[in-house]
């Protein structure tokens, strides 16, 4: 289907018929990409703008390995830099993921305390990190 196509579902039974209008959607943050700015965001090493999830290169734990915009960031293909890269881009994918889980079904989430977030969340990171790996430091 056509993203933002709507199609009109009818379901009847016996006497009883209900109606509803459907929109097609892309999912929530389709075709992410990378950039690289030189900002400090504090304690946060990411930023999403959209679909972009913007690095923050002056975060102390990644201009070690990244250097600056005026070098071109030249550690950006680095192999250390690749892999804290893809821990980051996993970090965010699944923060995102189950932000969009909580959203689509508050009610499955009341009550719940830090502990089930954070379990919750480290179970998608487990899932998605050997991915994030294999997509930012292929097998030579």
């Amino acid at each position: 289907a056509t993203e933002g196509r709507t199609f009109s579902v009818r379901a009847s039974l016996g006497e009883s018929v209900a109606e509803t209008q459907v929109v097609v959607e892309a999912p929530p943050r389709a075709g992410i990409s990378i950039k690289f700015e030189e900002i400090d965001l504090e304690n946060q090493r990411y930023q999403w703008i959209g679909n972009v999830i913007e690095i923050a290169a002056l975060h102390p734990s990644l201009r070690r390995y990244l250097g600056s915009k005026a070098e071109g960031f030249k550690g950006k293909d680095d192999k250390h830099f690749c892999v804290l890269l893809a821990e980051i881009v996993a970090d965010a994918v699944c923060s995102e993921t189950l932000r969009h889980k909580i959203k689509q079904a508050p009610f499955d989430w009341e009550g719940q305390d830090w502990d089930s977030y954070y379990m919750e969340w480290s179970k998608l990171l487990t899932k998605f990190l050997p991915t994030a790996h294999e997509i930012v430091v292929p097998d030579a």
